[in-house]
């Protein structure tokens, strides 16, 4: 991975967990305004995780490689499987949170969109190693 797409892969990662983060443990207190503009940009590092994410992946072969589950190069798949978890549980969750800020449910989608990020964290660095 080039340093310039490493760098935006970081920022994407930071926005996104950040926000899941910050929603997470804030959300209680902040107006739906708020919360629809942490939901955007924590979408934009989203979509950027994803586009960085994708350029990198070409230099483990294609996608016929990318899902041989166990393998270096099926880290990617593991990854993109971890982040459409994360995508499906978070975009929900930021859908529904400002109308419904102490529902139970949207809180459950963000710890699962949370702990599905942190997993494809924990295959990033596995990649990045060559496990």
């Amino acid at each position: 991975m080039s340093v310039g797409i490493a760098i935006l892969h970081v920022i994407g990662a930071s926005l996104w967990i950040g926000g899941l983060v910050a929603l997470l443990v804030a959300h209680k207190g902040m107006d739906a305004g708020s919360i629809r503009r942490v939901a955007l940009a924590s979408t934009a590092g989203l979509a950027l995780i994803l586009v960085t994410g994708l350029i990198n992946a070409g230099k483990y072969g294609g996608p016929d490689a990318w899902f041989q589950m166990g393998t270096t190069p099926g880290r990617v798949g593991e990854k993109l499987i971890s982040w459409l978890i994360a995508a499906a549980a978070g975009g929900y969750a930021f859908h529904k949170l400002p109308s419904q800020q102490g529902s139970p449910r949207a809180q459950a989608l963000l710890v699962v969109a949370l702990l599905a990020s942190l997993g494809a964290l924990a295959l990033g660095v596995m990649l990045s190693r060559g496990a």
